[in-house]
């Protein structure tokens, strides 16, 4: 009789293993997953907090000397022997934004990060040398190579928005949700 109620009770107390086994595995991979996207939240908010400080210096210098400068100069209100010292300025100045994010450590998730800053911040590099050779050129050949300019900035402005894709990618993936301290081309139609 003992064996018949066994039996009976067999599928019941197999079932009830496979729930218990898998609420135990669930639990294991829910609280490690929990933990590594803890890790990974603090590791990425390290490292933006790190490079938004190198990153709005090099865009207070695109978008409140450089931009308007080339208009300046296209204008004949800036001197070519002022602008041509600004454009030294721009270019150290870059170079050493550049090299400060270089020097951030990304956290691996974040791929190939540093070098779309790197391609980025050479792209705002070649404006300098641009803008000075407007300066020392006068008409048509100025106003060509102050175009250029403003493209080089364009094209440069479109590299920067794929590295903060990047970041707004994975702000997203983590829960933190987009920042407004980058662009946030992910979110555009």
């Amino acid at each position: 009789m003992a064996r018949g109620r066994l039996r009976k009770r067999w599928p019941i107390l197999a079932t009830a293993a496979v729930l218990v086994a898998g609420t135990a595995g669930a639990t294991t991979v829910f609280l490690v997953g929990s933990s590594q996207r803890r890790d990974d939240r603090a590791a990425y908010l390290r490292y933006e907090r790190a490079v938004l400080v190198p990153i709005r210096a090099g865009g207070q210098l695109v978008q409140q000397e450089m931009k308007p400068s080339l208009g300046d100069l296209g204008s004949g209100s800036l001197s070519a022997a002022l602008a041509v010292l600004r454009a030294g300025a721009w270019r150290s100045a870059l170079t050493r934004t550049r090299n400060e994010i270089s020097a951030i450590r990304a956290p691996r998730f974040l791929g190939d990060i540093v070098r779309l800053w790197s391609v980025a911040m050479d792209g705002y590099l070649k404006i300098p040398d641009l803008f000075a050779q407007a300066a020392r050129a006068a008409g048509a050949k100025r106003t060509a190579l102050l175009d250029a300019a403003a493209e080089a900035g364009n094209r440069a402005d479109k590299l920067f928005d794929d590295a903060a894709r990047v970041m707004q990618y994975h702000r997203r993936r983590l829960g933190l949700g987009p920042t407004h301290d980058l662009p946030d081309p992910g979110a555009r139609g």
